[in-house]
């Protein structure tokens, strides 16, 4: 029998009890980011199971690109299976296609910009906007499904959200990105594969 502090210490998260993993307990700068994206809000798409599905398959059920927020995905939370619709762009609008709702402007300007250098020249990107959802959801692993080629790379190249996904995940949470061919990566580009790990 344990003693009642050692117990209370365990369920505290000094150490791993009964052989379970304690959650790592969230950074002063991730605490900051998750009051910054409080609001960042993505509709569900109820209804809606990718899991088990093919990439590409689940690729084709994407709206084509094009319109005024050209760019649409889904966000799967790989623990829930719950999908989200994220469209691109800084101006607050709701995109329906098919039945399934696409959100814009998720993350505001200033949102961005106090969150820090990255997401002020990216937050209207679909991929720092999934990040920014997955740490207010405390979503620890997710696939985002985009309707273009690649995560951007960037003007000049290693400026785009490709480089910087890794700093916009939270610490140890994980995002692969998969294109409009179901793909993680590009003939072309073998080099860059689009699978991401929070530092």
């Amino acid at each position: 029998m344990k003693r009642p502090e050692l117990e209370a210490w365990e369920n505290e998260g000094g150490a791993v009890a009964s052989g379970s993993q304690v959650p790592r307990r969230p950074t002063a700068e991730e605490d900051r980011l998750g009051r910054v994206f409080h609001e960042v809000d993505l509709p569900e798409i109820q209804g809606l199971n990718l899991q088990g599905l093919p990439h590409e398959d689940i690729a084709r059920l994407l709206p084509s690109y094009d319109g005024e927020h050209p760019i649409k995905a889904f966000l799967l939370d790989r623990e829930t299976g719950k999908v989200y619709g994220i469209a691109s762009g800084w101006d607050p609008d709701t995109v329906t296609h098919n039945g399934m709702l696409f959100r814009c402007g998720a993350i505001t300007p200033e949102a961005a910009a106090q969150a820090g250098e990255g997401w002020a020249h990216l937050g209207n990107h679909i991929e720092p906007v999934g990040a920014a959802f997955m740490r207010k959801m405390r979503i620890t692993g997710a696939d985002i499904y985009i309707n273009g080629r690649n995560p951007c790379w960037g003007t000049p190249d290693g400026t785009g959200c490709h480089s910087w996904l890794p700093a916009l995940l939270a610490e140890g949470s994980q995002m692969t990105v998969y294109n409009k061919y179901g793909s993680n990566c590009l003939r072309s580009r073998p080099d860059r594969i689009f699978d991401y790990t929070g530092k």
